[in-house]
């Protein structure tokens, strides 16, 4: 019911950009269940299905949390215009990167990611127009969202005890990201990169190269080997007890 409201003006050519962006919020809060909060999840939604429309360039509201992203970005700074600290990393983004730079190695990473999302979500337009990121043309809209995600994953890290967190944009934050052309140097680190199983591609199909992100070692090889043994004799065990247990 929603949707059906909001269509109309979202395709109203003759309505000036602010005063769509304040119509499709106030005609998304009239939604039952649908807050302030859920009205602005969705605007951000909305301008990135249809970029064109500009609907948050004027009103791009930096939640809290993005505040921890950009402290980590900007160290040293206070996070005092949260508007202006955003277009400063997007625009720190989006400069021409020298050859050994975190935005060199991000800005030869990201077609690699469209290339296999492509593939993998390729019967679903709507995600395929948005595998089509122009070169230095990030939007403020998406760094946000960006950082808010990067604010989850710092949680997710957290509760699995994987590394050490106070908090997004707290020291403990800041030593645990590595800048990537730290990555490119040091052995190590690039060693820990995150292993991403896939049901995607196979070997001789587009972004095959990142089902695996990390450089394999025999003592990992050998830890995954021991845990999928163990994963799989637990599941043995377990259709044991529940045969026992329907026996009975």
């Amino acid at each position: 019911e929603v949707a059906m409201k909001v269509w109309p003006i979202l395709k109203d050519s003759g309505t000036p950009v602010l005063a769509k962006f304040d119509a499709i919020s106030a005609e998304l809060q009239r939604g039952k269940g649908v807050g302030d909060t859920w009205a602005k999840m969705l605007m951000v939604s909305v301008d990135i299905a249809f970029p064109d429309l500009g609907l948050l360039n004027e009103k791009c509201e930096v939640g809290d949390g993005a505040v921890g992203g950009l402290e980590r970005l900007l160290p040293g700074h206070r996070i005092d215009n949260r508007k202006a600290a955003l277009e400063t990393v997007t625009a720190a983004a989006n400069a021409r990167p020298k050859t050994q730079d975190s935005a060199a190695y991000f800005w030869s990473m990201l077609p690699k990611v469209e290339q296999w999302a492509t593939w993998e979500y390729k019967q679903l337009p709507l995600v395929l127009r948005q595998m089509r990121t122009p070169i230095h043309g990030l939007s403020a809209v998406t760094v946000q969202v960006q950082l808010c995600e990067w604010r989850q994953f710092m949680g997710y890290l957290t509760k699995r005890g994987l590394r050490g967190c106070d908090g997004p944009g707290s020291p403990a934050a800041a030593a645990i990201v590595t800048p990537a052309a730290d990555l490119a140097d040091d052995e190590s680190s690039r060693d820990s990169l995150p292993l991403v199983r896939s049901q995607g591609p196979r070997t001789n199909e587009p972004g095959h190269h990142l089902k695996r992100l990390r450089r394999p070692t025999a003592g990992r090889e050998a830890a995954e080997a021991g845990h999928d043994s163990a994963t799989q004799a637990e599941l043995h065990a377990r259709g044991a007890a529940e045969a026992g247990h329907d026996s009975a």
